[in-house]
């Protein structure tokens, strides 16, 4: 463009002129080159993330993102320094297409298994979304780590390409509607199924930053046609986005503001003495792409038990999940190890050293499935082949997606779920970086009602006898002063006798299982000191009120001690969301359980824990989302669950050796009554009062298939009041109007955008008058004139021509006065001109064109 305008120039005749000279040159002036490449870098790398993350985060394929985000960062530098300095930059591209080819040639082979290996995690995931039935193509690679490699390698190879192609068309060839439409149809296409819309925010961003670049384009432009005799003029283009620096921080401004309209985490009523609080699980929540990982505020590693004054839902669908036999069950998505008095965590790794060991090819997760499985199949291999096992396929579609939700007896193993990293005896968690949307588990199915002992039962049947010793040992004499007895039922549960007539896989199994049940039992006993003292003397004084008077005068089962916490618990305290939160420095359960008596299942469940271990049971804290009949018989066509944030809920679990974890249900409103599949409510004491308990859809245990385990004589079944709902007198929550708020958000950007510039150009030429070179600000001045003078139509009049000439010509300085009468003249022809327009024509003159 300035080549054509300086040849248009040379032609000009010069030969009538008193003097010759040479014909003006224009020239762009140079920027500093350091700034150019920030910004081309930073606008590049907003385009390229942008991509990457809305992709992935509808489809999570099996790569490795730190590899693969390492060198996107270095060919996203690597382009922006080959296309900013054109002269090396072109060696610099040569030699990477040369490069390029040979390496596609090298490594056709796993370029290819990489392709179909992602097509085909594309076309599972598109099935989970749409309800397809897209075949799937023949791999040979079997193996998940040489799946990721060559996943991680053709995804690279593709986004290096693409990144190629964009770095050309935004730095070299500054084209606006090219790089529009390399970039658009993606999150176009994607944003209705990303669970991240914020990410669209990375091409907004992207689309201003050129779109004001081409208007910088199309100014310069006009301006070179009209004001020939300009010596040096400013790159548009470029002096637009050197002023556009700042534009990243509207991320970090539009994400500070989604974190207090985030629908995922729960809401405290008091704002104002929480919102540290709030402030930084949402700073974790924005690192871990999702939300809590269920509404009473678990993270991924912790449950704060200080925080939870009040608990609010809004009925949207959380999870959905389909499995091949529905049936009420737990999905557990965090465990609680550790009681500090104020929240449940895990175990550190240290204390896993040894039992994990043990487990080289497998997970301390699955291990009673394992175990189970081994049993049955002895007996039964038919059986287990049609009803032992079903399978779950699960979306995060409200929780925190860095959390894989599972059942009890989990069969799936590690190598089985490359969405999911195994974390001791813990919880599952997706390694990748924004979580994993869907995945699918498989679980052996048991039936609520299953008597822990009957699976013993089947692993002493051996050719058609019975052992005669019961491995569950549940007629041993187990009292509360007898801890010697309750060390041995965890420590030595398996006899020399027994383990000498097993070989191969289940002896091996029932070995390991027998040092999980003594690991269980050193480590999931503990409670601070002073709390376990009082629990002790708590339950020596009221354990015996809550056993049935049939087993008072016999030896107590586990069973039977199990059941009487349960209910002691149940019938201490009333349920309501409202609870409040315990004084600074008070142990929860204490405050709980001997002072405020009333809360909901994060408190109920603590509680249960806490006793269980006082007595010398294993136990832990759990948190997750239970399914009830009322989401099976509300389930689509298709098989879909939607599991609405309602039925959230926490719960203890304690250990029974050759079984496993099994949960018990402590808040009141479930029962537990033997052959009573309905909501019994518990009688709350007559210092608190209860919330009423609305009807509910019971939770029948079906013998068909489930995924849960609970004591012999239990049943499931929510109360409402875990499952209720927001009412009108709560009024609207921050989440509901999130939508409006993104949607205001992304019309405000370009707002501001408009006004900032508006302001920054008025306050620049205002700031000329005060400019110690009079005769170039005069220039700038007349520049702006000649400019307004076009766009209105008008004639410039001879005394601002005179001014500039000699501003530009003449050895004189322009004295301030006449600088003033310049700019005076201006703001004069401005303001009239400005009367004259439309309301609309107003707006654009003012605060698009700059010329008031």
């Amino acid at each position: 463009m300035m080549k054509k305008t300086n040849r248009a120039l040379k032609k000009i005749d010069t030969s009538q002129a008193g003097f010759i000279l040479e014909p003006p040159v224009l020239r762009a002036k140079k920027q500093a080159w350091f700034s150019a490449l920030i910004l081309d870098f930073l606008l590049l790398a907003s385009a390229i993330s942008g991509t990457v993350l809305i992709f992935f985060s509808v489809f999570p394929l099996a790569v490795d993102f730190w590899v693969l985000g390492a060198m996107l960062l270095f060919f996203t530098l690597f382009f922006t320094v080959a296309f900013v300095f054109p002269k090396p930059g072109n060696l610099l591209v040569l030699f990477f297409a040369v490069l390029y080819c040979l390496c596609t040639y090298l490594l056709r082979a796993e370029l290819a298994q990489g392709l179909i290996l992602c097509v085909n995690q594309v076309i599972e995931r598109l099935n989970d979304l749409l309800g397809s039935h897209f075949l799937l193509y023949v791999t040979e690679v079997s193996d998940y780590s040489t799946q990721r490699q060559r996943c991680t390698l053709f995804v690279l190879f593709m986004l290096t390409a693409f990144l190629c192609l964009l770095a050309w068309v935004v730095i070299r060839k500054k084209s606006t509607l090219p790089a529009f439409l390399l970039t658009f149809p993606l999150p176009l296409i994607l944003l209705n199924f990303t669970p991240y819309p914020l990410i669209f925010l990375l091409f907004l961003i992207f689309w201003l930053v050129l779109f004001i670049g081409a208007l910088g384009d199309k100014k310069a432009k006009d301006r070179l046609k009209k004001e020939i005799s300009v010596h040096y003029l400013e790159s548009g283009h470029r002096s637009v986005r050197s002023r556009l620096l700042w534009l990243p921080l509207l991320i970090c401004l539009t994400a500070a503001l989604s974190l207090f309209f985030s629908r995922y985490e729960p809401r405290q009523p008091q704002i104002l003495n929480h919102w540290r609080t709030q402030v930084t699980e949402a700073v974790q929540t924005l690192w871990t792409g999702g939300a809590s990982i269920t509404p009473y505020g678990a993270t991924l590693d912790r449950a704060d038990l200080t925080q939870g004054g009040h608990i609010s839902f809004s009925g949207e669908t959380a999870l959905r999940v389909k499995a091949t036999s529905p049936a009420p069950m737990y999905l557990k998505g965090f465990t609680g190890s550790v009681y500090t008095g104020f929240s449940w965590e895990p175990l550190p790794d240290s204390s896993f050293s040894e039992i994990s060991a043990a487990v080289p090819d497998s997970s301390l997760l699955n291990l009673s499935a394992q175990l189970d499985t081994a049993i049955l199949q002895r007996h039964n291999t038919q059986f287990i082949q049609r009803t032992s096992y079903q399978e779950l396929s699960l979306q995060n579609i409200r929780t925190n997606q860095k959390t894989i939700y599972f059942p009890y007896f989990l069969s799936t193993t590690p190598q089985n779920l490359p969405q999911g990293q195994f974390v001791s005896d813990h919880f599952i968690r997706s390694p990748l970086p924004l979580g994993s949307a869907t995945y699918r588990l498989e679980a052996l199915s048991l039936g609520l009602n299953r008597k822990s002992r009957d699976m013993s039962a089947a692993f002493f049947l051996e050719n058609g006898r019975w052992e005669t010793e019961n491995y569950f040992q549940n007629t041993q004499v187990i009292s509360l002063n007898s801890t010697e007895a309750l060390e041995h039922f965890y420590c030595a549960p398996v006899s020399d006798t027994l383990l000498l007539q097993l070989d191969g896989e289940a002896r091996a199994l029932m070995e390991l299982e027998t040092a999980y049940s003594r690991f269980a039992y050193e480590h999931y006993t503990t409670l601070p000191d002073n709390l376990k003292n009082k629990l002790r003397s708590y339950l020596q004084t009221h354990f015996m009120q809550f056993v049935p008077d049939a087993s008072k005068n016999v030896n107590l089962s586990l069973d039977a001690i199990v059941t009487a916490i349960q209910t002691m618990v149940q019938t201490s305290a009333a349920y309501t969301l409202s609870p409040g939160t315990p004084p600074d420095g008070r142990d929860f359960v204490d405050y709980f359980l001997f002072e405020n008596r009333q809360g909901y299942c994060v408190h109920f469940a603590s509680a249960a824990v806490a006793l269980l271990r006082a007595y010398g049971i294993p136990a832990r804290y759990a948190e997750g989302y239970i399914i009830t009949n009322e989401e099976i018989q509300q389930a689509q066509p298709d098989g879909w669950m939607n599991i609405p944030d309602s039925k959230a809920h926490a719960w203890a679990e304690y250990y029974l050796p050759g079984t496993g974890w099994v949960p018990l249900e402590a808040t009141p409103g479930y029962t537990t009554a033997p052959g009573n599949t309905g909501v019994v409510q518990s009688p709350a004491p007559s210092s608190v009062t209860s919330e009423p308990a609305p009807s509910s859809a019971s939770m029948e245990s079906s013998p068909a298939a489930s995924v849960s385990s609970l004591p012999a004589t239990d049943s499931f079944s929510p109360t409402a009041q875990e499952v209720s709902t927001p009412t009108a007198a709560e009024g609207a929550k921050p989440a509901d109007f999130l939508p409006i708020v993104i949607f205001l958000l992304i019309l405000l950007i370009p707002l501001s955008l408009i006004f900032i510039r508006h302001f920054i150009a008025v306050r620049r030429f205002q700031q000329l008058l005060q400019a110690e070179d009079t005769n170039k600000s005069l220039l700038k001045m007349h520049q702006k004139l000649v400019g307004l003078l076009s766009y209105a139509g008008l004639r410039e009049p001879d005394f601002t021509q005179e001014l500039a000439q000699k501003a530009r010509y003449s050895a004189h300085k322009i004295t301030p006065e006449e600088q003033k009468a310049l700019y005076d003249f201006y703001q004069k022809t401005a303001r009239e001109y400005e009367q004259t327009l439309p309301a609309w024509k107003k707006l654009l003159f003012r605060y698009w064109h700059h010329y008031r």
